[in-house]
């Protein structure tokens, strides 16, 4: 994930610089909704209530798992554009066959018209590029981002 959006463990609430870099590498391998869930009922209970910046990262890593789970290697997101960046093209099983996620992603495409969303190759990467509204403060902005990869996967993110 890559994003303007500001998402971090502040030092004012977890005081602790080797606790607060145990619990950033906690979030990157994390792989499941479930283990999100606990950490931030964990977080609550340790430290209280939490500021925005980490409810940001809490919202980021979810979209993280959903869009591994698509199958999306990458996803930035900079004001108003997004880029969803796909599996090379050497992983076959992704691209082939009628009911390849590439597939049905391809077929969900053209209802997405508000958020112009539009295949980039760059090189031998091939990128979806899309647009949501960028003047909405960074709940909303990752609002917009989870609807839209929950619509292209079809599923409720």
């Amino acid at each position: 994930m890559e994003t303007d959006i500001e998402a971090l463990i502040p030092d004012v609430y977890v005081e602790s610089d080797a606790e607060r870099l145990d619990l950033y590498r906690r979030l990157y391998r994390m792989r499941s909704r479930e283990e999100l869930d606990a950490l931030r009922a964990e977080l609550t209970d340790r430290f209280g209530e939490y500021p925005e910046e980490v409810e940001h990262l809490f919202r980021l890593i979810d979209m993280k798992i959903v869009a591994g789970a698509a199958g999306f290697t990458k996803v930035e997101l900079s004001g108003g554009d997004v880029l969803l960046s796909f599996p090379p093209a050497e992983q076959a099983a992704f691209y082939e066959g009628e009911h390849a996620p590439f597939q049905r992603m391809m077929a969900i495409v053209p209802s997405l018209r508000s958020s112009q969303v539009r295949l980039k190759q760059e090189g031998t990467q091939l990128r979806l590029a899309a647009r949501i509204p960028a003047d909405g403060s960074p709940e909303e902005r990752l609002t917009h981002l989870t609807t839209l990869i929950g619509r292209l996967t079809g599923k409720n993110s």
